[in-house]
């Protein structure tokens, strides 16, 4: 059965690595040093939705998004302006420019916006793909939902608690995606 080449070569270096160790192992020196900041940061496939790795795999990803496809992404679904997702992520509209032209130099806050993506993107994962349109409306209006819920997505609360928050107002997503509906078909 052939390999494939990059398959070949870490199983080569790693041979190299063994032998090298075992016949000096206490001149065993690190082999590579990777920063973490230097790495590029990729949600998991997990994570994605099937038109988003359909996408991914198009433009040469295989199964993982950049965060700035991530927030575009985002953004896009849940149907906000970018000042309303830079409220979102934590960022001034001008930051948010900022990073979106250049996510690798943002280290003042490139952490924190990959953490609140990656929470922002769980959540809609376990969302009815018929409410996104709706988080905002739900998240953030004192009539039609609770504002408390758009707290924790300003204040940046994980996904465990964003989901909570969904599935507690699961029924208002319903009676409000419902009403819409009735709307759409009376006029």
């Amino acid at each position: 059965m052939p390999m494939n080449k990059p398959l070949a070569v870490a199983l080569a270096f790693t041979s190299v690595v063994s032998l090298a160790t075992l016949q000096h192992p206490s001149e065993a020196q690190p082999v590579v040093v990777v920063d973490v900041n230097a790495m590029p940061q990729r949600v998991p496939a997990e994570y994605l939705a099937a038109e988003e790795m359909a996408a991914a795999e198009k433009n040469g990803h295989a199964t993982l998004l950049s965060a700035v496809e991530i927030y575009h992404s985002l953004k896009s679904e849940f149907a906000i302006s970018h000042k309303e997702m830079a409220g979102w992520l934590g960022l001034k509209r001008r930051t948010l420019y900022n990073w979106l032209n250049d996510p690798e130099r943002s280290t003042k806050y490139g952490a924190q916006v990959e953490q609140r993506l990656s929470s922002l993107l769980e959540l809609r994962n376990e969302m009815e793909s018929e409410h996104y349109q709706l988080l905002y409306k739900i998240a953030f209006s004192p009539i039609y939902g609770e504002t408390k819920f758009g707290g924790a997505i300003l204040s940046g609360a994980s996904s465990k608690e964003l989901v909570e928050w969904y599935d507690k107002l699961f029924s208002r997503f319903e009676s409000y995606r419902i009403i819409s509906l009735d709307k759409d078909m009376v006029g």
